[in-house]
């Protein structure tokens, strides 16, 4: 399978370690990735290339995750593409919900977790169709 073929994921955390790490676990299951330090930089790079899904912390600088949800959102060419939330800060979980993230996971979080979260995230029907399996995801739940 070609790279552009493959399902683009873009990840925006400040934890190089963490990003690398994400990029093996993505690139491995076949998923084509794109990282970004903070969301200023994930800004600029959705200008040229519009990922699938984004994996997104909460706690950066300059612009937090949820601040970068709400904006991505109010984008009406960006507002399809699923966020999903990697973070420490398990109480951001109502608020990043409530902006229209399509998953939030607490790390940290198992590889397995990951991967079937993104999966959904791209598979997952357009806003505003119905849901399968009860609405339910296999990322709507904080990993112990």
């Amino acid at each position: 399978m070609s790279q552009q073929n493959q399902p683009a994921v873009l990840i925006v955390d400040d934890d190089p370690c963490l990003l690398g790490l994400l990029r093996l676990h993505l690139q491995n299951a076949g998923y084509s990735v794109q990282v970004a330090e903070d969301a200023v930089v994930a800004g600029r790079m959705l200008l040229s290339r519009a990922p699938d899904v984004m994996i997104v912390d909460v706690s950066m600088p300059y612009l937090d995750g949820l601040e970068f949800l709400q904006a991505v959102k109010s984008e009406e060419e960006l507002a399809h593409i699923p966020v999903i939330f990697l973070t420490i800060h398990a109480e951001a979980k109502p608020r990043a919900m409530a902006l229209g993230a399509a998953a939030f996971l607490t790390k940290p979080v198992l590889a397995d977790q990951l991967l079937a979260a993104v999966a959904w995230a791209v598979n997952r029907p357009p806003a505003g169709s119905s849901r399968t399996s009860a609405g339910r995801t296999p990322a709507t739940t904080a990993s112990p």
